[in-house]
């Protein structure tokens, strides 16, 4: 038993190394507003420099693939992601890493007050406030890394950046896809959307391919209520994956989190309960490193 678990088991052989590097941004329009980021990207396969760390509390968490250190290579277009209500920027951590091997730069945001400690502690805010949070948060870090002013050593200049996000997550991405920012997206991505939210003028709005990737357990976004409905008010070009036996949390680390959970020594039961509650989000739980890497695999695809 300890408090640190390292996984060895990989999605797939990594054609790239991964970098990760983690960042404290403040939007200078709500300077009292701190959106902390992560940043994975390519680097050269032999970069050996300490693994990266993944804390979930207070010295308590996981190594994977990631390396602290590390140089970019090429020139990668760049995904950035928005987590889903309750997550926060850490539980894709698999999926970002095996994006990462195959060459492309992956930048997560926090939304603050719909964080996985913010409900874990009763302190998450309103719906609106969340949603009017969340669409400036993710509009305020496509203006600094188009800008230059975010991971400027890591994103190539007039990169590609593409939106994505999970549940919440794409209605935030979807949302900003359509709004201000259209001309500066080269795409969108949303992983078992919850688009019942989204303007319907604004998914009109969006001009960039867009990929839709959802769950046919999925019941917390099902399809008949979050997809079908958006689509048919979409006029950019979508196309979309059901994928089988497949729940809400398919892109997420809940499968991982659930595995290594028993290793973790000082876990705090109300941690271990609330990540319980949403097992029943992973269909096929034993299968989730299966499910992840087809994640990994269409969206590889939709950016090639």
């Amino acid at each position: 038993m300890a408090s640190t678990v390292t996984i060895t088991e990989v999605l797939e052989p990594p054609a790239f190394g991964i970098g990760r590097t983690s960042a404290l941004f403040v939007d200078e329009q709500r300077p009292d507003r701190y959106i902390g980021l992560d940043c994975w990207y390519p680097t050269d396969p032999s970069n050996e420099a300490p693994p990266s760390f993944y804390e979930l509390l207070p010295g308590i968490g996981f190594t994977a693939q990631a390396r602290s250190e590390g140089s970019v290579v090429g020139a990668p277009p760049v995904i950035l992601f928005s987590h889903g209500q309750s997550g926060n920027r850490l539980i894709y951590s698999q999926l970002c890493e095996a994006l990462a091997a195959r060459g492309t730069v992956v930048i997560a945001l926090d939304h603050p007050g719909d964080t996985m400690a913010d409900w874990i502690f009763g302190l998450q805010v309103d719906t609106a406030t969340n949603q009017a949070n969340r669409i400036a948060d993710l509009a305020a870090v496509v203006d600094a890394v188009v800008e230059g002013r975010l991971f400027s050593d890591i994103v190539p200049t007039a990169a590609p950046i593409h939106l994505a996000g999970h549940s919440y997550g794409a209605f935030t991405a979807f949302s900003v896809a359509g709004g201000r920012h259209r001309e500066a997206v080269a795409s969108v991505i949303g992983l078992q959307p919850h688009l019942v939210p989204v303007d319907r003028g604004t998914l009109a709005a969006i001009s960039a391919p867009t990929l839709i990737i959802a769950g046919a357990e999925d019941t917390s976004t099902p399809i008949a209520v979050d997809v079908h409905p958006a689509v048919d008010h979409m006029v950019a070009p979508v196309t979309l994956h059901v994928l089988a036996d497949v729940g809400h949390q398919g892109c997420s680390d809940l499968g991982l989190f659930v595995e290594v959970a028993p290793q973790l020594t000082d876990l705090p039961d109300v941690v271990g309960d609330f990540l319980s509650g949403m097992q029943e989000g992973v269909a096929g739980l034993g299968e989730w490193r299966a499910t992840l890497l087809t994640h990994v695999d269409l969206i590889s695809r939709h950016l090639a």
